[in-house]
């Protein structure tokens, strides 16, 4: 059970993780954000709020998979999606100069450290599933009788 201990740990880890750091952006939406090194002022900060509670959900579904990572792959998996998305989306933004190289850093440290992991749970985890079988029911009446009912 080794595994599966190391997998519910980083689970966890990610769960505190992801917790705090949206209620971080949450509470001083001003201060995440230069702290992320966005150049412009924040405009919106009901908007960069959200986006600190969307965090936090995450976090929260991670401490909730982290009881059975096996059966509650699918909120790795979104973790996992959601994290590829950010780093590329951060990538892509500093590559066309919008975001400050400071933003390189924070991405690592939210998403990019969380990637691998994550993929390496859901695939033991979808490894593990075995298909359902489904065994046809046994019939109580034969063929004959049961076309003859239908007026065949």
């Amino acid at each position: 059970m080794k595994t599966a201990r190391w997998k519910s740990r980083l689970l966890i880890a990610a769960a505190i993780h992801c917790c705090l750091w949206g209620l971080f952006i949450m509470a001083w939406p001003e201060l995440s954000f230069r702290v992320y090194g966005y150049a412009d002022p924040l405009v919106n900060t009901l908007v960069w709020q959200g986006c600190g509670f969307v965090i936090f959900l995450f976090g929260a579904g991670y401490a909730f998979a982290s009881f059975d990572p096996a059966r509650h792959y699918s909120v790795i998996l979104m973790g996992a999606i959601a994290k590829l998305v950010g780093t590329t989306g951060v990538v892509y933004g500093y590559w066309t100069e919008v975001l400050l190289p400071q933003t390189l850093l924070w991405i690592f440290v939210n998403d990019v450290v969380w990637i691998v992991p994550f993929t390496m749970i859901v695939k033991d985890a979808i490894r593990l599933e075995r298909p359902l079988r489904i065994t046809p029911a046994k019939s109580v009446h034969d063929d004959s009788v049961w076309f003859d009912w239908m007026g065949t």
